[in-house]
């Protein structure tokens, strides 16, 4: 039922758009996969005409929230850097000028099962430095504010470019590159964006540990619902600062340096890339909010934040390569509960020279809030009462300066695998 849920809404929110049409066809043919190991052809039937409903009702229900197939206004607002000189305000990736500004509009999309009014509430407080007037949209940028220099500093020194240019394999003796690229997912060919990677550990997790088919029913849902609000939510928020990135901060700052970020160190890049900033403001982090949501639901709905849990990422599994050519060997990292997991999350994009710690801890906070409201309020089991677990954000943080004060640059020997492990579709 929910792989046909699933392969609807992608037909239905993609159909109409000739270059997506090998997203239809992906979905077609993993659905096809799906339902063919089912031997209860009855139990499949019942499954489809249920999944099938259930699509058209959710395509209904988001046809007009400003972002369908019906009505794309939001897509196509555009974000228009102010002229002149603005030090402060998020501008055009010097290196990649060409990619634009993404998702202006994302933070107006009608939210998933909460009003307006209840998703603003977690949209969080401005970044160090930024003061926005809520009633004109007016910023003001403190580019002397002590919090925002600490930060800035910070990613100045461990988000600068290393690692060469050469050789037939990526460094891996540098520990703090290994992690930016194991959480990279920045648009990736074959590999996608946060959400996918994230929702790949989640089925993961729940393979490895004890949970009953109700469950896992619930919680995939679940996710999906908080994971939309929170990216409304953020990007509301990004274009609601409209802070600059670390590389336009530091080159205006330091313009005799030639200061080189890391980049979104995506795999597999296409002809002639080079690493780059995300397309659209610094605060707060998507990976940092969506990683953060991830692993709080996984902890609401088991309970427990002490899941210990191992993965490759599809960034670093043997067969992707950089953007210098470079093979990227396949490395196993495990966490020893969700809360690691999240904090190195957050610390990889200032190992990327992307990202402020301040955005990492605003992602956080942003991601927690709503996965609890959420599971608390708008997505409850039948006859159950839910009780979200602790706000981890300030141990969160803590590790996440753990990760920036301590990893190793050099010396570090990653747990290596020879191939890339296999995570099977659950049967049905």
């Amino acid at each position: 039922m929910c792989g046909v849920k699933g392969e609807d809404d992608i037909i239905g929110l993609f159909e109409e758009d000739q270059d997506d049409q090998d997203i239809c066809d992906m979905a077609d043919t993993a659905l096809r996969n799906a339902l063919s190991r089912e031997e209860d052809k009855d139990k499949c039937k019942k499954g489809t005409e249920a999944g099938r409903d259930i699509a058209k009702y959710v395509l209904m229900e988001r046809a007009n929230d400003g972002y369908g197939t019906e009505n794309r206004t939001l897509k196509d607002e555009m974000y228009v850097p102010p002229s002149g000189n603005n030090p402060g305000y998020h501008m055009l990736d010097a290196e990649n000028p060409e990619q634009g500004v993404l998702g202006a509009g994302f933070g107006k999309v009608k939210a998933f099962l909460l009003t307006r009014e209840e998703l603003m509430q977690f949209s969080g407080e401005d970044a160090p430095g930024v003061t926005v007037n809520e009633r004109t949209g007016e910023v003001k940028f403190d580019l002397n504010d002590t919090d925002y220099l600490a930060a800035l500093m910070e990613v100045k020194e461990l988000g600068v470019f290393r690692g060469g240019t050469s050789g037939e394999y990526a460094p891996t003796d540098d520990e703090t590159m290994v992690i930016g690229q194991y959480w990279s997912a920045d648009g990736s060919p074959h590999i996608g964006t946060p959400i996918a990677l994230l929702n790949d550990m989640t089925r993961k997790i729940v393979m490895e540990v004890d949970i009953d088919e109700k469950q896992s029913c619930y919680l995939f849902p679940l996710l999906s619902v908080v994971m939309g609000n929170v990216a409304i939510a953020v990007w509301h928020k990004k274009f609601d600062d409209k802070l600059w990135r670390p590389q336009m901060a530091i080159n205006s700052s330091f313009p005799s340096e030639s200061w080189a970020r890391m980049g979104a160190s995506r795999a597999n890049p296409f002809d002639n890339e080079t690493n780059f900033d995300p397309p659209f403001p610094s605060f707060p982090s998507g990976h940092a909010a969506f990683c953060c949501a991830t692993f709080q639901t996984i902890a609401n709905v088991y309970q427990t934040h002490n899941i210990t849990f191992n993965y490759t990422s599809p960034e670093v599994n043997g067969e992707t390569y950089d953007q210098f050519n470079r093979k990227r060997k396949c490395i196993i990292r495990e966490f020893p509960t969700l809360k690691h997991a999240m904090a190195e999350c957050a610390a990889s994009r200032v190992f990327n020279g992307v990202h402020y710690s301040f955005d990492g801890d605003g992602g956080c906070k942003v991601g927690i809030d709503i996965a609890n409201y959420v599971y608390e309020n708008k997505f409850l089991p039948t006859g159950s009462q839910t009780v979200a677990m602790p706000d981890m954000r300030v141990e969160i943080f803590d590790e996440m300066k753990k990760y920036l004060n301590n990893t190793a640059t050099s010396g570090y020997s990653p747990n290596f695998c020879s191939k890339a492990p296999e995570y099977p579709l659950p049967q049905p």
